[in-house]
């Protein structure tokens, strides 16, 4: 995709060409970070049943402050955005297919947006807000909070 693209409600929107995606997430070019809208069943004890944005990262130099109780599959650090509470970090444990498929892969320097939460994504990481001011900075090296 050309750098600088927007990707808005499950679309993706270059300077000449419109490509649709299936679902309302996306992929960092690494593959490290992954994103979705989230509408169903929590995915750990931090999130509730409303609309969030949640993002996992699979290799990290941090840790989040609770492990997930006994997970016997994958376990990936998620980060969470209800549209309008305080972001929260955590566990999740996962299968190898859980998330939202096929997954769009945005490069750098590329914002995407969908249902009041924009994502802007660069070559060193993520960062996402909802409509509401609250967000999260998500990267290999670190993670904020605000």
């Amino acid at each position: 995709m050309a750098s600088g693209a927007l990707l808005c409600a499950g679309f993706v929107l270059g300077s000449a060409n419109v490509v649709h995606a299936d679902v309302p997430s996306f992929q960092s070019a690494s593959g490290n970070i992954l994103c979705f809208l989230n509408a169903g069943p929590a995915l750990h004890a931090n999130q509730n049943q409303e609309a969030q944005l949640s993002c996992l990262i699979f290799e990290a130099d941090w840790v989040p402050p609770d492990a997930a109780e006994h997970c016997d599959l994958d376990e990936s650090r998620i980060l969470s955005l209800p549209l309008d509470g305080s972001a929260t970090e955590g566990w999740t444990c996962h299968g190898d297919v859980f998330w939202p498929h096929p997954t769009p892969t945005i490069g750098s320097n590329a914002t995407w947006s969908v249902a009041g939460f924009d994502c802007e994504i660069i070559r060193t990481g993520v960062t996402c807000r909802s409509e509401a001011g609250h967000g999260f900075r998500l990267a290999r090296a670190q993670r904020s909070l605000y």
